[in-house]
This record gives C-alpha cells, structure tokens and sequence, in this order.
C-alpha cells in the first residue's frame, strides 16, 4: 500500500472516530530520540518491517497498519 494512501486510511479512521490528530508518514532516518529508538527496539528485537505507526513515543503497530489499534492508542493518549 502506498504511503499516500496508508496516510489517508490513518486519517480516517481517525476523523471517524472523534479524534483530530496529526497523521505524517515518516523515513526512519527522519525520527529521532525516544521516536526512533521505539522503532529500532521494535524492528530489531521482534524482527518486523515497516510500517509501523507511532503515537506519541510508542509502536502502535508494527508490519501492517491496524487503524483500530492507532484509534485506541490515540484515545489513550488523549486522556
């Protein structure tokens, strides 16, 4: 799937359900700090490609996109 398209999907399920959040597709090389380390841990330690979708600080999903998981992890995260 192509980014474009995995971003508009995100952004979606998102609106759809309530949440108003910041969907940007991202190169590895282009995360740093706690971002970047979250997905190295992930990448390296359970072996699994991208994409992987962030919330804050934490992999979300990892190797497919699960818009359902992105929106339980946004609603936590918006308290």
């Amino acid at each position: 799937m192509p980014a474009a398209w995995r971003v508009h999907v995100l952004r979606e399920g998102l609106r759809e359900a309530g949440i108003d959040a910041e969907v940007v597709e991202r190169d590895l090389m282009a995360l740093e700090g706690a971002q970047r380390q979250a997905v190295l841990d992930v990448m390296i330690g359970q072996d699994l490609d991208p994409p992987m979708v962030l919330v804050d600080d934490a992999v979300v999903c990892a190797g497919e996109i699960d818009v359902a998981a992105v929106v339980a992890a946004a609603k936590a995260a918006a308290g």
